[in-house]
């Protein structure tokens, strides 16, 4: 089972980007790359989350508070 910490920043973001139906801004090596994860669905080339890519990205950690501000 992949964990949400696991996935490179660059899988994260994918994978928030097909969650919110953002299919053209995903490149197609890391569709595949979530889909060798069991993420994606490898029989959609555009890229459509499983239901474990899903339930992945619901489960995220979400940030906390308000960044920071100096000043």
């Amino acid at each position: 089972m992949t964990r949400w910490e696991d996935l490179s920043n660059n899988e994260k973001t994918a994978v928030r980007q097909l969650a919110r139906g953002e299919l053209h801004d995903v490149p197609a090596r890391l569709i595949r790359r979530l889909a060798d994860l069991g993420l994606a669905d490898p029989s959609k080339p555009e890229g459509r989350l499983t239901p474990a890519g899903l339930d992945l990205y619901r489960t995220r950690p979400k940030p906390t508070g308000r960044p920071f501000r100096n000043g």
